[in-house]
């Protein structure tokens, strides 16, 4: 009894870390003292993972039946993206939009997390929408947090009243599912076949749909982002879309496997429309807010589409789906990273948000220019950056299904990103519209004065070789995301071993 009490707190242990270090922070705030924040940042991020990490080792009984939350390799490879993500956007918060408001969307950023990583290690039902909830208010407030930009007032206030329409729907299909199965655990629902369930999954793809951005669900993005400031963009633009992508794929994968003739043409479908429409609309746009948002939904149906390969190799999938959020998360922040060096971390980020802010960049910083030459080589999906090997394994996956036709588009979708994430290189290095190679900009003096330039520079610098480094040595990431399972098995075979050598002794004393 006393070790499941303890493996039940083991598993919930990570969200408890990450909520701890909002309140600290929160105090902290109130104090004024800022010295601390940084420290306490990492070793908070830092006790998360290794608590998920031994959380990944507890053996899990009867299918899973009756747990709250789950604990195993593939939330910890979700948690350990979530954190990294959460890291490096928290890095960039250093100098934001409205320096009064730091400290607050400090705390939402962990608060957000949190419920993020309740989100992936849901096995309830109840858990899965607490987790929503706690993510979505603190996203909610994090998009108005510059409290003098009309635009990102607005912006919050769209997100607030789309998104509680969202939270509407799906928690109708929660109360749908407990109607017919008269349970809540992901892993009792899956033995239901009651019919009122398609009603419920229909209700709660369109939850999700809305909450990853994906077409015709999307509205709220492009405005989104323009609107609030870029730090808080980035970690809406990874961490709620991973937290929601994680959590509707293993909701599939446990509740609703024996549904897929059902929601698989409808994935497809979502899949389709969010790459196609995402990056034509992306072709239009002069602002790499917008450019990035259109971008995120395009990526967002690249991801959705290895849904479809659930039925058949569910084991294999896990990996290849992580592995593409972790090379999302690595080009996105590592994107604007850089745009938060190029345009300010002030007031001016709304002005110079514009691709010719970018006119020369390449030769008046020539690092900066390289690094961001990566990020938009590797959302493209050149080779043999970690974007290629992400596409690779998800065009792989979808490959062994009969829905070919879902790559060609895909492939397709994938060459016309090139014309827009090409154009951001060609104006940091080729003439163009906006002026000459080489161009000295007016905003040098500005790029000086940015306070916060040491921990944009860090995220720059982690994101650009993170993308080159898995890209190059891919196994990397499956080595890591596999390391409890390897570690606790062999510790486990160790134990059998040890113990069946003890009982051979004492059969041969006996003797």
């Amino acid at each position: 009894m006393n070790i499941e009490f303890f493996d039940s707190i083991l598993r919930v242990l990570p969200v408890l870390v990450v909520i701890t270090l909002a309140i600290i922070q929160l105090l902290l705030g109130l104090s004024k003292e800022k010295s601390l924040k940084l420290p306490l940042l990492v070793l908070f991020v830092l006790f998360a993972v290794f608590f998920s990490f031994l959380g990944a080792g507890i053996p899990v009984k009867n299918g899973g039946a009756g747990l709250l939350f789950q604990a195993d390799s593939l939330t910890w490879s979700l948690n350990f993206i979530l954190l990294s993500a959460y890291f490096l956007s928290a890095c960039l918060n250093n100098k934001q939009a409205t320096d009064k408001s730091v400290v607050d969307s400090d705390v939402l950023m962990a608060f957000a997390t949190s419920g993020a990583m309740l989100m992936v290690a849901a096995a309830n039902l109840i858990v899965l929408f607490i987790g929503f909830e706690i993510l979505s208010i603190a996203v909610y407030a994090l998009s108005g947090v510059a409290k003098k930009e009309k635009a990102s007032a607005e912006a919050s206030l769209k997100y607030f009243i789309l998104g509680c329409f969202a939270s509407a729907f799906m928690l109708y299909g929660f109360a749908l599912i407990y109607g017919a199965t008269g349970n809540l655990d992901l892993a009792v629902i899956a033995k239901s076949d009651n019919t009122m369930l398609y009603l419920a999954l229909g209700l709660i793809i369109f939850g999700f749909a809305f909450k990853i951005g994906l077409m015709p669900f999307h509205y709220w993005k492009p405005d989104v982002y323009q609107g609030a400031p870029i730090t808080v963009v980035s970690f809406i633009a990874v961490v709620v879309q991973i937290a929601a992508l994680a959590a509707f794929f293993k909701l599939l994968a446990i509740s609703f496997i024996e549904f897929s003739a059902v929601w698989v043409p409808v994935i497809a479908g979502l899949a389709v429309l969010s790459m196609t429409v995402g990056n034509l609309l992306a072709l239009r746009q002069d602002s790499l807010k917008r450019m990035l948002a259109y971008s995120s939904i395009a990526h967002a149906g690249y991801i959705l589409m290895a849904f479809v390969a659930l039925k058949n190799s569910a084991e294999l999938l896990y990996s290849s789906i992580t592995y593409y959020l972790l090379a999302y998360a690595l080009m996105t922040i590592g994107a604007f990273a850089v745009l938060m060096l190029v345009t300010g971390a002030g007031a001016e980020q709304y002005k110079k948000d514009r691709l010719m802010t970018f006119d020369g960049l390449g030769w008046e910083r020539p690092a900066l220019g390289f690094a961001m030459t990566l990020f938009m080589l590797s959302l493209a999906g050149i080779p043999p950056l970690v974007g290629f090997v992400g596409k690779f394994y998800v065009f792989s996956e979808v490959i062994k299904t009969d829905l070919i036709w879902l790559v060609v588009a895909a492939a397709i979708n994938s060459v016309i990103s090139f014309c827009y994430y090409l154009r951001v290189v060609l104006v940091m290095y080729f003439k163009t519209e906006y002026g000459v190679k080489g161009k000295k900009r007016q905003t040098k003096d500005s790029l000086d004065n940015i306070l916060a330039t040491g921990y944009l520079k860090f995220v720059v610098t982690i994101s650009a070789v993170c993308v080159i480094f898995f890209g190059v040595y891919a196994q990397g990431w499956t080595k890591l995301s596999e390391l409890p399972n390897n570690l606790f098995s062999l510790k486990q075979s160790s134990k059998v071993k040890v113990d069946g050598a003890n009982m051979s002794h004492s059969v041969e004393l006996l003797h």
